[in-house]
């Protein structure tokens, strides 16, 4: 029922508040809750240092209750063959990993990082179905405005609680702490996209949407961080928002971003130092690099989790260091298309490129500019998977979830009941 409603119904930015109040009154208190929850878990991550596994895990089991009563009073169904192949391969190589059943021979492997480094494959499916219930039930009500800018609203209320009390766990205070409060607005788009951006960027491009010069206005800024990741997303943001028809070049941008990245760190790990890059990079190259040599070296299986492959003498020193640094996890990728293929072999690999191009790629719209919107938020899940370990870190992950199941509301694809 909810899968066959037309993405072409969003046609303005403002909607009567007689619209609001109709689409308002068709919510019940658990779908209220469920909002609110949601974007308390998003812009609150930043705060994660010490109870973030129990916050995590009950922000899953609430995604599990309201799946359940999605489909018993919506009769709302979250159905995806892909998604769940890779949970429950995921899950097989969760249980292969605790009892050291995998062959190969990793460089360090820890069994109580087994589960820190792969949760994801049990939180992904529920995460994943939930939001995609409550985007349902947004749509149905034409409510994605609304719930815009109460998103936007609480990444605003969530930067100057991060200024006034930085969150401290006993070794280190996060980034972002100690700075004046311009510098702890900018920290937010300064590193890397987060689930605070995440939500950010989602509702500032939806309100947005129609009004190219706030988009330009707003990409300015963007482009203004100091991270690398942000001015690439600034970059293709740009290209959606300028072609005729977003939705047939998203697809080839995406596969040059999924497959560019590896390919590079090839390139880079063999000619790097000729070409004066960047030594940091060069260290991540090294990482990709090696974990998928060990991948191959193993016949394709996988080497599960808890384990890394890398011989970076940095790495080395992690497991020798107190603080912060001590407590970064052993596996340090930081792109996910890599990860899944050396944690889980060609199978989880391979499941994870087909959930991407089969189930997230946005259909064609009648309205251009949620074909944009769309395209750009598939494109942020391809960027973000490529050059983050965003599956490993909860303060990523749920915003990951969220896009999953936003595109996947969206698409005529998606099998509901």
């Amino acid at each position: 029922m909810m899968a066959t409603a037309r993405a072409d119904r969003f046609h303005h930015v403002h909607v009567p508040v007689a619209r609001f109040q109709n689409g308002l009154g068709r919510l019940s208190f658990y779908d209220y809750s469920a909002c609110a929850i949601s974007v308390i878990t998003l812009v609150s991550s930043n705060f994660w240092k010490v109870q973030g596994p129990a916050i995590l895990f009950a922000f899953i089991l609430f995604c599990m209750s309201y799946v359940v009563y999605s489909a018993i009073r919506r009769n709302i169904f979250y159905k995806n063959i892909i998604l769940f192949l890779f949970s429950l391969v995921g899950s097989i190589y969760l249980a292969l990993s605790w009892f050291d059943f995998l062959p190969g021979e990793p460089e360090f492997f820890l069994q109580d990082y087994v589960f820190r480094m792969g949760y994801f494959v049990a939180a992904i499916y529920p995460m994943t179905a939930m939001f995609y219930a409550l985007f349902c039930i947004l749509r149905k009500n034409d409510m994605f405005t609304m719930f815009s800018y109460i998103s936007i609203t609480g990444c605003i209320v969530s930067v100057v609680a991060l200024y006034l009390f930085p969150p401290y766990d006993g070794h280190w205070l996060v980034e972002g702490s100690q700075i004046s409060f311009v510098d702890t607005v900018y920290s937010n788009v300064n590193y890397t996209i987060t689930n605070i951006t995440i939500l950010l960027l989602w509702s500032v491009f939806w309100i947005f949407r129609n009004n190219k010069a706030l988009i330009v206005m707003f990409l300015l800024f963007l482009s203004s961080s100091a991270s690398a990741q942000m001015l690439l997303f600034s970059i293709l943001a740009l290209v959606v928002w300028s072609v005729n028809q977003p939705a047939k070049v998203v697809k080839p941008i995406a596969l040059l971003i999924v497959f560019g990245f590896p390919f590079s760190a090839i390139l880079m790990v063999v000619f790097g130092q000729q070409l004066g890059i960047d030594p940091n990079t060069i260290h991540r190259a090294k990482w990709w690099t090696e974990a998928l040599l060990a991948m191959l070296a193993n016949g394709g299986i996988g080497l599960g989790f808890g384990a890394d492959s890398t011989t970076d003498f940095i790495v080395e020193d992690r497991f020798h260091m107190l603080g912060k640094w001590g407590q970064l996890p052993i596996h340090v990728i930081h792109n996910d298309f890599v990860y899944s293929f050396y944690s889980m072999g060609v199978i989880g690999g391979v499941l994870l490129l087909l959930y991407h191009f089969r189930s997230l790629i946005p259909s064609i719209s009648v309205d251009r500019n949620i074909n944009r919107h769309l395209s750009l938020i598939f494109l942020t899940i391809c960027l973000t998977t490529s050059v983050n370990s965003a599956f490993v870190s909860p303060t990523i992950f749920v915003g990951l979830c969220f896009l999953y199941g936003y595109l996947q509301s969206m698409s005529n694809r998606t099998l509901s009941s």
